[in-house]
């Protein structure tokens, strides 16, 4: 089969199964451009984690991969492709990856702080650290929202099985939980 036959199962086959079998093929073509952009654009694109991971594999070894995951980042696209375009340089243990973590925890795009913030703890110097301390307090209060309307939301999923039964109080608690995050 050809090239863009396993370029188009791996962009859009609705089975994971299939998609790995696309990398799989198309390890051995990997040094065409044409290539290289599908697996990155792909790596960058998925939620898949066994994809992610067979990617990753693939691409962390190949020097423009560093350079693609950069442009996604610090492009002006979507935001849940900058996000995992972060992650990727985190996961193919770039000399960059840092600096974009720290660039990241200052992004106006709240996906790609939070990113960001989840992959600080990879670095342990003063600055790294200076650099978490001073996002998760300038952002507390988004945090602690975030936390009460999942947590109210948690609750009433649990209490809607519970029939019968009525939590006047609590009831008011979750609905204040959801004017709060809201």
């Amino acid at each position: 089969m050809s090239t863009k036959h396993w370029i188009r199962q791996l962009r859009s086959s609705p089975h994971l199964s299939e998609r790995l079998r696309a990398v799989r093929h198309l390890q051995e073509t990997l040094p065409q451009p044409a290539v290289h952009t599908a697996l990155c654009l792909t790596a960058v694109d998925t939620d898949h984690q066994p994809l992610r991971a067979a990617l990753m594999a693939i691409l962390k070894n190949d020097p423009r991969t560093e350079a693609f995951f950069l442009g996604v980042v610090r492009g002006e696209g979507p935001t849940y492709m900058r996000k995992w375009a972060l992650v990727d340089l985190c996961l193919m243990g770039s000399e960059r990856a840092r600096a974009v973590v720290l660039e990241g925890l200052r992004d106006p795009d709240e996906g790609v702080r939070r990113a960001a913030a989840s992959h600080v703890t990879l670095y342990t110097d003063e600055e790294a650290r200076q650099a978490f301390i001073h996002y998760f307090q300038t952002r507390r209060e988004v945090y602690m929202r975030d936390a009460a309307g999942r947590l109210g939301m948690r609750l009433r999923r649990w209490l809607k099985g519970l029939k019968g039964v009525r939590f006047s109080p609590v009831s008011a608690s979750l609905e204040e939980a959801g004017r709060v995050r809201g």
